[in-house]
């Protein structure tokens, strides 16, 4: 500064502005250097500024050489609404500026942005079978009262079942339940509000009846409109598609599994054998393998080129499928759309 000439400040806005970006490019070039072509989470979270801007803040979380686990902040960046296709799009435009390849994701995590995680809501049916879910269980428990009635309601219905011996009876059997609310950025709070319903649907049906019957007239017509809900018919449309995808989905998970465990030998010699036809060379299997990048003299003696090829890659990729597969089609989620057939009146009986 004693250099400058004397009205060159440097503290203008604008000044101050480009030294920041400079400093905030050279922080995110560090980050990305370390990252490398590892693998790695990204955490994002949306909020707004002073001036009331929507923004969404990125955050790495990825493993360095020495084996030690990093969070590092990434940026922050404006975005004109927070719909998935805008947020998914901007995400992208950030990676792509750094070289992050989308590839390398092997977990991602949101706060408080449902719509990130899969945009459930744009799927007209099931927005609107949860919408009216949602108004049957803050009906229930918009009072003490209600909640009491259920209760009172539920311990008369397993008494009855326990009496024509269509119930089991034994210790952690048959606790009390209530109907759960559902939680906007948490889909096992959808399972669990479901799987409630179910246990209790004959007795929030009771209470439901009491509040039309003894009610005021505004809590008449509010709860009318719960009732009506024919549970029934809001899981009836395509649900043969729903539980032919399911199948499809738990068949292909265990074909992947089954390729993976007993398919590599059978690949490997089509591989060589295709090679062989059209005159390719064949590397030693039983060689050991050179690693680039620098990482060879990490590597132990006996690593060998079958090693490499089937761990890393044939492994490792057929893991990052079932990976992206369980996370989108857990247990739960499978469990639930299979028991949504049990709503289905046509042969109900042999459905359930």
């Amino acid at each position: 500064m004693e250099k400058t000439p004397k009205i060159a400040t440097y503290t203008s806005p604008q000044i101050q502005k480009e030294i920041l970006h400079v400093i905030s490019t050279k922080v995110k070039k560090a980050i990305r250097e370390a990252i490398g072509d590892a693998k790695f989470c990204r955490l994002v979270d949306e909020a707004h500024d002073e001036s009331m801007k929507e923004q969404m803040a990125v955050i790495l979380r990825y493993i360095d050489t020495n084996g030690f686990v990093r969070e590092r902040f990434f940026g922050i960046v404006h975005v004109v609404d927070t719909a998935a296709v805008t947020l998914k799009k901007e995400i992208y435009y950030l990676f792509s500026n750094y070289c992050l390849d989308i590839q390398n994701i092997w977990g991602q995590g949101y706060d408080g942005a449902s719509n990130m995680q899969g945009a459930s809501k744009e799927v007209v049916p099931l927005n609107r079978f949860f919408t009216k879910l949602i108004l049957v269980i803050n009906n229930i428990r918009a009072s003490c009262k209600r909640i009491e009635q259920l209760k009172i309601a539920r311990a008369s219905d397993i008494a009855y079942l326990i009496d024509i011996e269509e119930l089991e009876t034994g210790k952690g059997l048959n606790q009390m339940v209530t109907l759960q609310r559902l939680g906007d950025t948490r889909w096992g709070s959808h399972y669990k509000s479901v799987s409630n319903l179910i246990k209790l649907f004959s007795p929030t049906c009771e209470v439901l009846l009491k509040i039309m019957y003894e009610g005021n007239s505004s809590q008449k017509v509010e709860t009318e409109s719960a009732y009506e809900i024919n549970f029934v018919k809001l899981c009836k449309t395509n649900l043969q598609d729903i539980l032919n995808a399911t199948h499809l989905v738990s068949s292909t998970k265990k074909l992947i599994q089954q390729f993976r465990d007993e398919k590599w030998d059978d690949l490997l010699a089509t591989m060589i054998s295709f090679c062989k036809e059209r005159g390719l060379d064949v590397p030693d299997m039983n060689a050991r393998y050179v690693a680039r990048f620098g990482r060879s003299h990490h590597q132990q003696e006996d690593f060998r080129n079958e090693h490499y090829y089937k761990v890393d890659i044939f492994n490792a990729g057929i893991d990052s499928q079932l990976q992206e597969l369980n996370h989108r089609f857990s247990e739960h989620t499978i469990e639930l759309l299979t028991l949504s057939s049990a709503l289905d009146p046509r042969e109900a009986y042999e459905s359930f």
